[in-house]
């Protein structure tokens, strides 16, 4: 959905930016009305909802909604817009950790370690969950290899700088 097409989302969220589009959806910086505070809406694309979307949409929420860790953003509610989901959460400014590494090249290593020991203390609290029953092994699983993949593109790096 663009933000020309649908200015609020059930006259709760005022659309004010497209921060970015996926696979299957986008996400708004978005203005909650009644009370004027500044979040990130994530809707789904309805032409990618299907019943497995849809059921990992669900497990996204509910899994997001119990958690309390300062390296995993907050989840302040979600929603229906006709048929289509959405997620309301935490606003974070700042950049990705991707496009910090195109800014700058490759980090730091005590920068790159602190941010390590950040992801991992996430997965660490993701693991807990997944223990208890909140988090679904393939949620687990996708958390893990995306940080993999991150940590390994981070030494490919370091290694063509020769810090290695």
């Amino acid at each position: 959905m663009s933000a020309s097409a649908a200015r609020t989302i059930d006259d709760r969220y005022r659309i004010d930016a497209l921060l970015g589009e996926g696979a299957v959806g986008a996400v708004y910086r978005v203005v909650e009305t009644s009370t004027g505070r500044v979040l990130a809406l994530k809707q789904w694309d309805a032409s990618v909802l299907n019943p497995e979307v849809r059921a990992r949409f669900l497990r996204e929420t509910g899994a997001l909604d119990s958690f309390d860790h300062p390296n995993i953003v907050k989840v302040f509610g979600h929603g229906m817009t006709g048929n289509v989901p959405y997620m309301v959460l935490e606003y974070l400014e700042g950049q990705t950790l991707e496009s910090l590494i195109r800014e700058r090249g490759a980090l730091d290593v005590a920068l790159a370690i602190d941010i390590a020991r950040q992801a991992l203390s996430a997965i660490k609290e993701l693991e807990l969950d997944h223990q208890m029953g909140k988090v679904s092994e393939e949620d687990l699983a996708t958390m893990r290899a995306r940080f993999e993949a991150q940590a390994l593109e981070a030494m490919a790096a370091l290694e063509r700088e020769g810090r290695a």
